[in-house]
This record gives structure tokens, C-alpha cells and sequence, in this order.
């Protein structure tokens, strides 16, 4: 982690306080946030801010229990928690800012850039009624989205309620794997919508 900061910039003090900490915690590379910011023209700051955001979401989906397999080390948990992370930073800007971040996300690998599409489908949780046909339901709507048929559109809140529903799914990992399949085919939909 250390070695990804610019040798020029790094201090001892700094070095010791992230050597030292045994807290939950988000470590920025400032130098790296610079250069990804000037290679797009975009505002130090707001770059800074993107970013901080990203990691913060990562911190707010942070449910996994002990011993459970980590969906992370999947590609399509990856592309889920990547993309939802970058949802929850878009979300909290507007404007120009906004179109800025957008700018900044475009750039990303291909993991990130699902953010957009988590806002339009809802992945329902096991507590709702109609749970029993979803795995149905998804099969029906892949059927038809890969036709380009038609696009489905969830309520205004679906990225929200995706990010609880991702959260509540990583605390039931330890003893269940049962909706694995619905969000690997989320995550397919998540690359297919926005590359």
C-alpha cells in the first residue's frame, strides 16, 4: 500500500500513522488523485471528493461476516461492490459536478463503470413476496434485454435499496449462498449496460 505513493511525498510521520493503524480507516493517495485529475482536466478537489466518497461506500457495504467467502474476489462481486461503491459517490454531487464525475468514472476499468445501471433495476431481497420468481422473472427480462427489446426501469430509489439489498446478501454469506446466481447476473447486466 505504501509503495503506491509517490516516494517525493511520503513522510515518516505518515508512514508511521498508516503502519500503526489498527482502526477502521480510509487511506487516500493524494498523488495519484492529482494525476487522474489533471490527465482529465477535472478539479483537484472534486476529484478528492469522488474518490473519498468511492472508498466510503466501500466502508458502508462492509457487512461480510467472518469466514465467509468474500464476493470481492469474484469478478462479478467485484463489478457489484466497484460499481455500487461509484454510485454512492456519484450520488452525492450535482451540476456540473456531477458531469465531472461522470468524466472522472468513464476512465475507470471496466468494473466501475456500472454505477449508472444499478440506479435503473432493482435486485429485489429474499424477504419480498414476490422472491420466489425472481430467478424466473431475471431469466424473462435477460431473454429480452439481450433481444433489445425493452429496458427495465426500478422505483426512483433502486441504487439505494440495491446497496442494502448487496449489504444484506454479504451478512448472509457465512451460511448461504442462495442468491449468489441473481447477483452474478446482476453483474452481468451491470457490464453489459454500460460498456
Amino acid at each position: 500500500m505504501l509503495q503506491l505513493g509517490a516516494n517525493t511525498e511520503r513522510t515518516p510521520e505518515a508512514e508511521q500513522a498508516f503502519l500503526e493503524c489498527n482502526l477502521p480507516a480510509i487511506f487516500l493517495c493524494c498523488e495519484r488523485i492529482r494525476r487522474h485529475a489533471a490527465t482529465e482536466g477535472a478539479p483537484y478537489e472534486l476529484a478528492l471528493d469522488k474518490t473519498y466518497y468511492h472508498e466510503l461506500g466501500h466502508a458502508i457495504m462492509d457487512t461480510l461476516p467472518a469466514r465467509a467467502p468474500n464476493p470481492y474476489n469474484e469478478t462479478w462481486g467485484r463489478v457489484i461492490e466497484e460499481s455500487l461503491a461509484n454510485l454512492i459517490a456519484y450520488e452525492r454531487f450535482e451540476g456540473t459536478e456531477a458531469i465531472w464525475i461522470q468524466r472522472l468514472i468513464q476512465r475507470q476499468p471496466a468494473e466501475y463503470l456500472g454505477y449508472a445501471a444499478a440506479q435503473r433495476l432493482l435486485v429485489p431481497y429474499d424477504r419480498d413476496f414476490w422472491w420466489r420468481y425472481y430467478r424466473e422473472w431475471m431469466e424473462w427480462w435477460f431473454w429480452y434485454y439481450h433481444e433489445g427489446r425493452f429496458w427495465v426501469w426500478g422505483p426512483d430509489n433502486s441504487g439505494a435499496m440495491n446497496v442494502e439489498n448487496w449489504k444484506a446478501f454479504k451478512r448472509k454469506l457465512a451460511y448461504s449462498s442462495e442468491l449468489e446466481e441473481v447477483w452474478q447476473k446482476f453483474a452481468e447486466h451491470l457490464l453489459v449496460a454500460e460498456i
